[in-house]
């Protein structure tokens, strides 16, 4: 049967082209990577982090099986990976926070259960309008969490698949390169977390940048949209490193594979779509700004959460070894053949620096300054690195098919000698096999199926014939990261304990603290998800004096107790204590299993009358100050308040009343009485945005004891009101939806425009 010829296919062979066969390829890699992530059955590595699945586990009466190999791994290779919490106490939480308000009808401005409440869009980590969060959003559940997982691998290999395509490479190469960009151990390792969705939409920019002719803004503004969405999407140093590699690719090779604009119009075209990314992305950066004059960073205390680089950075064993010997072997069949591509440098330049900043001299010279100069971990390199050898691999794959003679033996023998190292090394190392791989007779088979498969299309004229099969062959051994165990790990649902419920419950007003050892009742920030006022906090800026005051934890991305701190504890207005039952000498309040709460003695709680008044002295520690004034945690160090305002300020005595009447996430309502004029402080977090009123009439807040909330009250019964009014983040969303608007007008005009020239009758 004849017809007409479609990618290279003809006659009945038209009915499903070899470009299907491709996707269909594709998506079986993908479905049997992450068949359990496709039946909802895991989307969080709670086995990584026993800290936080355990108590989950034992507070719900469920089970967690616990990934002791990953575990020993990370103990014997320290390098390989930094201990990363932002999976499970940053990012699920936030976006469980995000659905919650959303489905209230109500804009996750504020999120009131982590530390003393902190804001949501300003503090860099969130991404509430992750384009790839939509679905969960919508439909808040394990299943649609994971498919937002998969959609966004999805989007990388289709970027990459149709970015090297663009770049004239055969459609089986680019089947290769696409698997190898989007399923490669980075990604896996790092798929829960806002890295990897950065990363995806490389390919999409690389793409919006070539397509962009400068005497058509509409090309421009189309450009533009992947690097938006990226912003949305992706950690902001992922997505800044991501950007600054996509414009240096276009500055230096323009548009694709012809003749592109020159120099001075592609670094104006690169120029134009910064400038409406900025604009578009207002409502991420400019709020953010206020964060960082308003808060404490981690990067800058004494302490660095940050492993020296070394090179076992470079591939982690033994999931990343798995599939290096047939890109190797296709790397150096790419640089074996004697064509040039524009596709070698990103792959040069990340293993130059992954190669060299491990040396002493120049190599800590030059890692030392990529982390002071960007303050970004030096492992995100890897990224780049794992694009670089995704896009070199496949144009690898073109050279070897079409090298003459016996020359593709070389590459194979490189292929060969590098899976030598990789059992050299497997052999030293500190491991055992076991615990090196879950499978370890697997790991073999698995690296050598990628090299015979290489083989295979040169010998076997079934291969030569379909080099899709065999660019799939290669890629096989991507779909089974034998040592990435959390693939498997999950089989725990998120759901409150009888702990939780009796929380949010019977005590829903008050601040809890939970004890870390040696699990916590409930993990840092895991609380907003539960929707339980907690005290601890994860994050990478901290508002206010809130890490200098009480953070005691081991690591400094983290405020948590690991010991009974009772002071602390009411300085925080925790009122309940969180802990393993039976364990504390304290008045039990309700009995959880093996978690309980406990009344913490003492305690005022978030809302208290001041007893003394002094004014505050940035130069002194924030808890001597409140301490030195004798008060106990009824003390009140205020800023903006001078010496005289603060003696007139006297204790209202044993006859002030105040309580809570209306307590939301960016309202807040008291009632208050007092016989004299005196501060009512409430222990939530001072930030810029909120505003107070007392009987409607507005009044200022004083920062009190470095991170509250305090307002002068008047004689008499008043009501006074909090109001979470943030005009720095209303004027930054409205330029973010008005620059938005007008880049997707003028890139919709760009569609337009190019469907009425397809219809438009041809030239005579």
């Amino acid at each position: 049967m004849g017809g007409v010829r479609f990618d290279g296919v003809t006659g009945s062979e038209q009915r499903w082209p070899r470009w299907r066969w491709t996707a269909f390829g594709l998506c079986a890699l993908v479905l049997v990577t992450f068949f359990p992530l496709a039946a909802a059955k895991n989307f969080l590595p709670f086995a990584r982090y026993p800290g936080w699945g355990l108590p989950l586990a034992l507070g719900s009466g469920q089970s967690l099986e616990i990934d002791r190999a990953h575990l020993a791994r990370a103990r014997a290779f320290r390098g390989i990976q930094e201990p990363e919490f932002g999976s499970i106490g940053v990012q699920w939480s936030m976006d469980a926070h995000a659905a919650g308000e959303l489905h209230r009808g109500r804009l996750p401005l504020w999120n009131p259960y982590i530390g003393n409440g902190a804001p949501t869009i300003d503090n860099g980590q969130f991404r509430p309008f992750n384009p790839m969060r939509w679905l969960y959003y919508a439909f808040p559940s394990t299943a649609s969490y994971c498919a937002t997982l998969v959609l966004g691998l999805v989007i990388g290999m289709a970027g990459a698949h149709r970015f090297l395509r663009s770049s004239g490479l055969s459609p089986a190469a680019s089947a290769l390169g696409a698997a190898a960009f989007s399923l490669n151990p980075w990604c896996l390792e790092r798929l829960v977390i806002l890295d990897t969705a950065a990363y995806f939409f490389l390919p999409w920019c690389l793409l919006g940048l070539e397509r962009i002719r400068w005497e058509r803004a509409s090309t421009v503004a189309a450009g533009a949209v992947p690097f938006v969405l990226m912003g949305h999407a992706g950690q902001p140093e992922v997505a800044a490193l991501m950007a600054c590699a996509a414009a240096l690719h276009y500055l230096a090779f323009g548009g694709g594979r012809g003749s592109g604009p020159s120099l001075s119009r592609r670094a104006g075209a690169v120029a134009a779509v910064a400038i409406l990314t900025v604009l578009c992305l207002s409502i991420l950066w400019a709020p953010m700004l206020r964060l960082y004059f308003n808060g404490q960073s981690y990067k800058g205390m004494p302490v660095q959460f940050q492993w020296p680089y070394q090179w076992d950075n470079l591939f982690a064993l033994a999931s990343e070894l798995l599939v290096v010997p047939a890109l190797a072997a296709s790397a150096v069949a790419a640089a074996w053949s004697r064509g040039r591509s524009r596709l070698y440098w990103m792959s040069a330049c990340a293993l130059g620096a992954l190669v060299l900043m491990p040396l002493p001299g120049l190599g800590h010279a030059l890692a030392d300054a990529v982390h002071g100069a960007t303050r970004m971990p030096v492992y995100y390199l890897k990224s780049l690195f794992w694009a670089g050898l995704a896009f070199t691999a496949a144009r690898g794959f073109d050279a070897l098919l079409e090298l003459e003679g016996n020359r593709w033996l070389a590459p194979l023998s490189a292929g060969l000698l590098v899976l030598g190292l990789e059992c050299a090394v497997l052999a030293q190392a500190p491991l055992p096999a076991k615990e090196q791989s879950a499978h370890p007779w697997a790991f073999f088979l698995l690296a050598g199926l990628g090299l015979a498969a290489l083989a295979g299309s040169r010998l076997v004229p079934c291969l030569r014939r379909h080099p899709e099969a065999a660019a799939l062959g290669i890629a096989l051994p991507l779909a089974f990261p034998i040592s990435l165990n959390h693939l498997a790990w999950n089989r725990l649902e998120p759901r409150p304990g009888p702990l939780v419920e009796w929380l949010r419950r019977q005590r829903p007003q008050e601040r809890v603290v939970s004890l870390g050892s040696p699990a916590f009742a409930i993990p840092p920030n895991l609380c907003e998800a539960m929707s339980v006022r907690c005290a601890e906090h994860v994050a990478a800026i901290f508002p206010n004096r809130f890490f200098e005051a009480f953070h005691q934890g081991p690591f400094p991305t983290c405020a948590w107790f690991e010991e009974l701190d009772l002071q602390s504890f009411r300085q925080l207005g925790a009122t309940i204590l969180l802990a393993r039952s039976g364990s504390q000498s304290l008045e039990l309040l309700a009995d959880g299993g093996p978690f309980s709460a406990y009344a913490i003695p003492g305690g005022r709680g978030r809302l208290f009358w001041a007893e003394r008044v002094a004014p505050f002295d940035p130069r002194r520690p924030v808890l001597g100050q409140t301490l030195a004034l004798g008060a106990g945690d009824g003390a009140a160090a205020v800023e903006g308040i001078g010496p005289a305002k603060a003696r007139a300020l006297a204790s209202p005595g044993p006859l002030a009343k105040a309580e809570l009447a209306e307590d939301e996430a960016h309202s807040v309502a008291l009632r208050a009485s007092t016989p004299v004029e005196a501060l009512l402080v409430l222990r939530d977090t001072w930030y810029p945005g909120w505003e107070a009123t007392v009987d409607g009439v507005d009044v200022p807040i004083y920062r009190v004891n470095g991170n509250f909330r305090g307002l002068v009250v008047p004689a008499g019964e008043h009501l006074v009101r909090f109001v979470y009014r943030p005009r720095t983040v209303y004027a930054a969303g409205a330029v973010s939806a008005l620059s938005t608007g007008a880049m997707l007008v003028l890139a919709a005009l760009r569609r337009w425009g190019r469907q009425a020239a397809s219809r438009a009758p041809p030239s005579p």
